[in-house]
């Protein structure tokens, strides 16, 4: 990679980082932000019209995605496939078929968070970025699921 590709490269991620920081205060409840999750919709971009299903942020499986790819450490260097793997399987496998298996498994989730506007693909990449929007929308979700029932009801 030369030199002004790699500073490039770099000054996107920078950017990234900052755009996350300054996000502006959100107005939404966390109802109008997780609606659009929990509905199933069209994946964009599809060769054949197909539907993605909805997300349940408050399913294990659902939240332990959504808690994986709201990481911070993804805003400057991207999120790939084989970062994710890890992050879902706390075994690690030696067996090869088991890790195409593991593999194709986050691919669909891929396509998931896709088809709901959380990740969007960096063009020529195998990688995925996660919007300011959609990091707002998880943290919020994320925060509903672990709050305190008692500490919500007493501020309602």
């Amino acid at each position: 990679m030369g030199n002004d590709a790699g500073n490039s490269v770099s000054q996107a991620a920078n950017v990234r980082y900052l755009e996350a920081l300054a996000g502006v205060a959100e107005t939404k409840t966390v109802r109008e932000l997780a609606a659009p999750l929990c509905r199933r919709v069209t994946e964009p971009g599809a060769k054949a019209p197909r539907q993605v299903r909805a997300l349940n942020p408050l399913a294990a499986d659902d939240a332990a995605l959504l808690r994986a790819i709201s990481d911070p450490k993804w805003m400057v260097n991207d999120l790939r496939n084989r970062d994710l793997v890890p992050l879902l399987y706390a075994t690690p496998t030696e067996d090869p078929a088991e890790r195409r298996r593991r593999s194709a498994r986050v691919t669909r989730l891929l396509r998931l968070l896709r088809g709901h506007g959380l990740l969007h693909k960096v063009p020529h990449t195998h990688r995925y970025q996660l919007s300011v929007q959609a990091r707002t929308t998880i943290l919020a979700l994320l925060a509903a699921a672990d709050a305190n029932p008692d500490k919500l009801t007493n501020a309602a």
